[in-house]
């Protein structure tokens, strides 16, 4: 069986347009579109190509923004952890609560029941999962967080399992 020469320009020109594609989350269209892509490419080398189905847990954020309503109102542009549960359809309100970086020692003497807890990434510790202090927070009876971020960052956090429940 003869097989297409290697290319680094082709290679090249194959990364930016997968590149172009943007987020390619599974389950998305961009992730449909590079799946195409590449089995094109494999069948194009004269490759076997076998395409499965099957389900699995996916995210997709169609928008989401903070907005406090007093003393001052305010609408912020926000991004959601990935895998986070669905906001409902009119919102979720509450009093916010600071709690530093939303570790164990930030609830001494601090009530977050329905409430919405507020915590700072910790500029010490390079991460980009917060389950344990989303975790932590919902164990405490808050509906919600919000993460501050000191910078800005090429990816998205996640909570990795998709729950915003104390027993998962």
């Amino acid at each position: 069986m003869q097989y297409p020469e290697s290319s680094g320009i082709r290679m090249y020109e194959d990364t930016k347009k997968l590149a172009a594609l943007g987020d390619r989350t599974a389950g998305s269209k961009a992730e449909w579109e590079a799946a195409e892509m590449v089995k094109g490419a494999f069948k194009e080398g004269n490759f076997e190509v076998v395409e499965e189905t099957f389900e699995f847990p996916s995210f997709y954020e169609n928008s989401s923004k903070v907005k406090v309503i007093t003393p001052k109102e305010l609408e912020l542009d926000a991004r959601a952890m990935f895998f986070s549960p669905h906001t409902p359809e009119d919102g979720l309100r509450g009093e916010l609560v600071y709690l530093n970086k939303g570790g164990g020692d930030d609830y001494k003497n601090v009530d977050v029941e329905g409430k919405i807890v507020i915590f700072h990434r910790d500029k010490e510790v390079e991460k980009d999962h917060f389950w344990p202090e989303v975790s932590l927070a919902s164990r405490n009876g808050a509906i919600g967080v919000i993460l501050i971020n000191f910078n800005t960052w090429e990816f998205i956090t996640t909570l990795e399992t998709g729950f915003f429940e104390a027993d998962k």
